[in-house]
């Protein structure tokens, strides 16, 4: 992630990824591109980014929090590309909104994410 414009306590603007080699080097890894744009101009949230499998075992769900609070980007990750990202805006759960200050967790299954805000609750 990155801040073109940083001011404190101001999301993020880019998102950028690499990719990987896992099998060369003798499974230590070799990056061979890097510094791809992934996401401009949206307001990012620098905490929370999680990713979760997908129900077909093999592709993975990236979920970005946005800014404000309650807004998601999400993209699917699959062996030979990235599409996305899909902005979902979900309301306010009995205890408030998510706060972009904690971290976002899947359960074991994939099926329910989790959020804080910033009290806590």
């Amino acid at each position: 992630m990155s801040d073109s414009n940083y001011v404190h306590h101001r999301p993020f603007d880019l998102l950028y990824y690499s990719l990987v080699d896992m099998d060369a080097n003798a499974g230590k890894g070799k990056v061979y591109s890097k510094n791809n744009l992934l996401q401009k101009d949206s307001s990012i949230s620098p905490y929370g980014l999680t990713a979760t499998r997908h129900a077909n075992g093999r592709d993975l769900w990236l979920i970005i929090p946005g800014f404000p609070q309650n807004a998601y980007y999400v993209y699917l990750v699959t062996p030979d590309t990235v599409t996305g990202p899909v902005y979902q805006l979900i309301q306010p759960g009995n205890y408030g909104n998510v706060t972009p200050d904690g971290q976002g967790v899947f359960s074991q299954d994939g099926s329910k994410m989790g959020a804080i805000n910033f009290g806590g609750e």
